[in-house]
């Protein structure tokens, strides 16, 4: 399992207990700031793009290894950005 999915998954899983269903990594480069992330859920109750990408900025300061960006998160290519919360190790 990878540092993504162990550390994301779970919460994901105590956001949406009845609806999602897994956490897949789809594109990672070592040292890239970009990586992509699929996530599937039951298709009854899919969450909208604002919820699926709050639980990620709401992860960023409990994460270690990698930064979560609030300005760059996509959902859907969706832009789903809050500028006001990044975490960045270096700066914290």
């Amino acid at each position: 399992m990878c540092l993504f999915t162990m550390l994301l998954q779970p919460r994901y899983q105590n956001a949406f207990p009845s609806s999602f269903k897994e956490l897949k990594v789809v594109g990672f480069r070592y040292g890239s700031v970009i990586n992509t992330l699929n996530l599937t859920f039951d298709s009854n109750s899919v969450p909208n793009n604002i919820q699926i990408a709050s639980v990620l900025i709401n992860a960023a300061p409990y994460v270690t290894g990698f930064d979560i960006e609030g300005i760059s998160i996509t959902v859907n290519n969706i832009p789903c950005a809050f500028p006001d919360r990044n975490y960045n190790k270096k700066n914290t």
